[in-house]
Parts: structure tokens; C-alpha cells; sequence
């Protein structure tokens, strides 16, 4: 059968590539196609009709679902075509399957149901009960629960040239990016990752075996070189065995400048030693919050602030850049503890302080605890705008004093002596006044993340800016 991935964002999605590098394993073609969702030309339209799918496939986050459902719909009325979806926001809204331009949706990972379901269909074999596919029959959903979690060591090496062809240069970016493990072993309150561990168990957090991850590394750069790596695993290493068979492996048969994600909690003198020695250059660490109050009572993130202190030193005295990630506009946060939160950034003086303001996500304990108080109503999802940094849908009269902290964030952790007037510019609901002190906040990140020239980083932004109003 024919498949073609159809998405917003110029941005190679590691779970497309693995999709698609799946079904072609087994003898189905794949493509993908990069459109403006919010306003569909006919020269889009032209260009799905020219590659004849069986099957159009569709990556949902929450905030995307409404742009992508009307693109079903358009899809239906012109073509002969079966729609699926797949992604965060299928599984933890399934209930969107509902939607009569819907035909199937998939509910965890996906590499295992939607294979099955591709080869059911492509015999004329009834699908409707393979794990983890929704779907409808005589206006009734039928629930399949979740899909069956694949084999990390199974797995074919992600189809990066899916993201090559038809004159698509993602694939010829200067980074390339990887995940070596999936699942999370933690129980923060604003992630839907401890919804999937409360399925699945600790079977669902697993690695790829160190020469498998390098195996992979090997094939993308035999596809497309690249000068950089990033790997974007929540958390890098699961333990301190996988960090050393890995980190030794990755200098001696890649020898490239790396970033990655770490939790506070996984850092200390030997692991950072064994970063700097791979060649790790930068490393996201999730603050999240100043306040320890708010991380302990209401994100589950109990580490304490000199343990955060002392984690940015170790890996700043070894010359390993650091990008802060932080969240304001918590429910339960004063905009004294968000100003908290400021003030902890400037005791770190990371290199990059990001900063995302808090979205209610489905599947989250918070959005669940939101909801049973009343807070949010069933269909709040629908309110979610498709980006952490536009707006709140919680906060009413008062969120322009988080958006503003917000975008001033990073200018205030940079300049402490501009901080109490940043103060009450925050008050000034003219939020969109700020929008390019937080574009320079995302340069920064961009810059030092990815080592992007000026004009690379400049060019990253300003499509990503575009591209978001369109997601």
C-alpha cells in the first residue's frame, strides 16, 4: 500500500521515520508531504492527488487536531482515501475518532498496530481488532485499547530519507536528531508519560542497546552527513551501565559534538566526566520551577535547590553549556514564586534559560485534577493553542503577568539589575510588545543547542515563527 505522512512543521519526526522505515520493511511504500494546514492550496491538493495514497497518516499534538481534522475533511470530499491518526493527541483523546472524516486512530506507539493495520487492509482483512486501532462501526467506537510496545532491538534504522526527496532539505540539516530509549521512569505531574507507565508498567521504559543506538547514528550519516548530533530522549541515559558502555562507544565510532537532555537527579562528577569526554557540548536541564513549593507540592519534582545549584556547576566547570527549561503560569503559582523561578536561573547563570508557559495537556495528573475540580470542562482541549509560548487558558484576567515574565524571561535572568522594573513592565497587558525579546531567547537556544551559524539560527526562527501559525 501506499502511505503518505502529512504534517505542518519542517521538522523530521523520529516516530514518522521509524513508521515509515517499518512499512517499508515489509513491502509498502511511504512519502511524506510538508503543507500549510491552515490554508490549503490547490496546489497541495494536486501534489497528494499525483502520489495516489491509499492511506493519508497524520501526527496529532494537542492544539493541531482542529486544522488537521478540516484537512481530513478536504481530504474526503476529493479523494478515495483512508484517513488515520496517530500521535499524543489520538491517545490521550481517542474519543476523536468520532469525527466522521476519521477512519482510524492509533493509540500508544505505533510501529506494531499501524503495520498490522496497513497489512489488514491492503488484503481486504477487517481491522477492527487490532490493539491500540480505534475506530467507528455503525456510530459506535470500537475501543482496542493500546498497541503492543515494539522491540526497540527489532526496529530498522529511521527512514531519514523520507525527509530527503522531492527537493525536501531537512534531511540535509547539520544536526541530526536521535533517541536511544522511550518511556519515563518519573511521575511529574504535567507530563502524560506516567499515564502510559500506569498501562504498560515499567516494560515500557526501555533503551536500544548502545551498538544498535551507534548502528543507527552510522546509517543517517551514510544517507546524509551531518557535523552534530542531537539526542532528544527525555532523558538521555536510564542508567549509569548504559552511560558508560554508550558514551565510550559514541566517542571511539562517532567522534561528534552532542547535546541532550538530563534529568538534575543523574548528574554528578562521573557522569559529567563522561559527557565532556564523549564530546557533549550542551545539555537541557528541566528546572521547571524556583519555587520548591510548587515543585514539590505541585509538579512531583522534589529535588532541592542546591542539588539544581550543584548539577549546573559540575557541568559548567567542565565547559558543557546549559539550557535551563522552565514553565510559568503553573495553576497554584503566584506570580511571586514565577518571579522565584527567575531568580533561581540567575543564581544558575545558565547559558540559555527557556521558558514555556503551562499548558493543560490531556492524560496529565494536573489536567485530570483540572478537570475533576471543574476547572477545565471535557472538551477543554479544544481551547489549547498549538505552541507553549503563545498564550494561558487558565489564568483569565491575570495571565498577562505570566505572558510577560514569559517573554521578558530570559532578558531578566541576563540583566538581575533590570529585574524589579521588568516587574512591572509585566503588568502592562501588552504582551505582544515583548515577542521579540522571547524570538532573541529562542536564537540563543538555537545557536548554542544545535551550533547554528548566525544566519542558520536566524533562518530557524523566523520559519518557525511562520510555520506555528499555520500548525
Amino acid at each position: 500500500m501506499r502511505i503518505l505522512f502529512l504534517q505542518s512543521l519542517t521538522y523530521a519526526y523520529i516516530g514518522t521515520m521509524s513508521l515509515s522505515a517499518v512499512l517499508k520493511k515489509n513491502g509498502h511504500e511511504a512519502d511524506v508531504f510538508i503543507m500549510n494546514m491552515k490554508r490549503s492550496s490547490k496546489s497541495s491538493l494536486k501534489k497528494i492527488l499525483e502520489y495516489d495514497p491509499d492511506i493519508v497518516a497524520f501526527p496529532v499534538f494537542t492544539g493541531w487536531q482542529k486544522r488537521i481534522l478540516d484537512v481530513c475533511g478536504l481530504l474526503k470530499n476529493n479523494f478515495d482515501v483512508i484517513t488515520v491518526l496517530g500521535g499524543p493527541h489520538p491517545t490521550h483523546c481517542p474519543e476523536i475518532v468520532q469525527h466522521p472524516a476519521v477512519d482510524y486512530i492509533c493509540v500508544g506507539e505505533a510501529e506494531v498496530s499501524f503495520l498490522e493495520l496497513v497489512n489488514h487492509l491492503a488484503i481486504g482483512k477487517a481491522a477492527n481488532r487490532i490493539p491500540g486501532i480505534w475506530l467507528k462501526e455503525a456510530g459506535n467506537i470500537i475501543n482496542n485499547g493500546s498497541s503492543v510496545l515494539p522491540n526497540l532491538e527489532e526496529l530498522p534504522p529511521m527512514d531519514i530519507g523520507l525527509y530527503c526527496r522531492n527537493g525536501n532539505t531537512i534531511g540535509l540539516q547539520e544536526n541530526q536528531s536521535f533517541s536511544v530509549n522511550r518511556g519515563c521512569p518519573y511521575q511529574c505531574t504535567y507530563c502524560n508519560s506516567p499515564s502510559s507507565y500506569a498501562i504498560y508498567g515499567k516494560k515500557m521504559i526501555r533503551s536500544k542497546t548502545p551498538d544498535k543506538a551507534i548502528e543507527e547514528i552510522h546509517y543517517v550519516y551514510d544517507q546524509t552527513p551531518f557535523k552534530s548530533v542531537s539526542f532528544i530522549s527525555d532523558n538521555l541515559f536510564l542508567s549509569k551501565e548504559f552511560a558508560r558502555e554508550f558514551l565510550s562507544k559514541f566517542k571511539k565510532q562517532v567522534g561528534l559534538p552532542f547535546y541532550c537532555q538530563m534529568r538534575v537527579e543523574m548528574i554528578d562528577v562521573e557522569i559529567v566526566n563522561l559527557l565532556k569526554d564523549a564530546g557533549c557540548h550542551f545539555v537541557t536541564l528541566g528546572i521547571e520551577s524556583g519555587s520548591e513549593r510548587v515543585r514539590k507540592q505541585i509538579l512531583n519534582r522534589s529535588m532541592r535547590d542546591e542539588v539544581i545549584i550543584k548539577a549546573c556547576r559540575l557541568l559548567q566547570k567542565a565547559g558543557i553549556g546549559i539550557s535551563a527549561n522552565n514553565i510559568i503560569g503553573i495553576p497554584g503559582e503566584t506570580f511571586e514564586e514565577a518571579w522565584e523561578t527567575v531568580s533561581l536561573n540567575t543564581k544558575i547563570r545558565p547559558s540559555v534559560s527557556w521558558c514555556a508557559i503551562f499548558q493543560p495537556y490531556p492524560g496529565s495528573r494536573i489536567t485530570r485534577k483540572l478537570q475533576d475540580d471543574g476547572i477545565l470542562s471535557s472538551d477543554f482541549y479544544e481551547k489549547v493553542p498549538s505552541t507553549l509560548f503563545d498564550k494561558s487558558i487558565l489564568l483569565g484576567n491575570n495571565a498577562h503577568l505570566f505572558v510577560n515574565t514569559q517573554r521578558l524571561f530570559q532578558l531578566a535572568v541576563l540583566f538581575p539589575r533590570w529585574q524589579k522594573i521588568l516587574q512591572w513592565f509585566c503588568k502592562c497587558k501588552i504582551p505582544k510588545v515583548y515577542d521579540i525579546v522571547f524570538l532573541y531567547s529562542f536564537y540563543r537556544h538555537v545557536r548554542k543547542a544545535y551550533k547554528m551559524t548566525r544566519c542558520g539560527a536566524i533562518k530557524k526562527i523566523l520559519q518557525n515563527a511562520f510555520e506555528a501559525k499555520r500548525a
